[in-house]
């Protein structure tokens, strides 16, 4: 899903990703172009969610390597 919205008199464009739980078929250097910020959700409960967002962090961190990430 794609939104603009307006902050403090700013246009920001708004790109939202629910991969479900599934990898996206993209290389992640590609998908990353161009982010500022990024939010990576998981579930706390779940194993495999764990997995795959640590897996997820790799690749952020690699591709993005002047993100900061915040201790879970």
């Amino acid at each position: 899903m794609i939104k603009t919205v307006e902050i403090n008199g700013e246009k920001v464009k708004l790109q939202i990703w629910d991969t479900a739980g599934q990898e996206i078929q993209v290389h992640h250097a590609e998908l990353l172009h161009g982010v500022i910020t990024l939010i990576l959700t998981y579930l706390h409960n779940a194993r495999k969610s764990r997995s795959d967002a640590s897996e997820w962090l790799r690749e952020i961190e690699s591709n993005m390597p002047a993100i900061r990430s915040l201790p879970p």
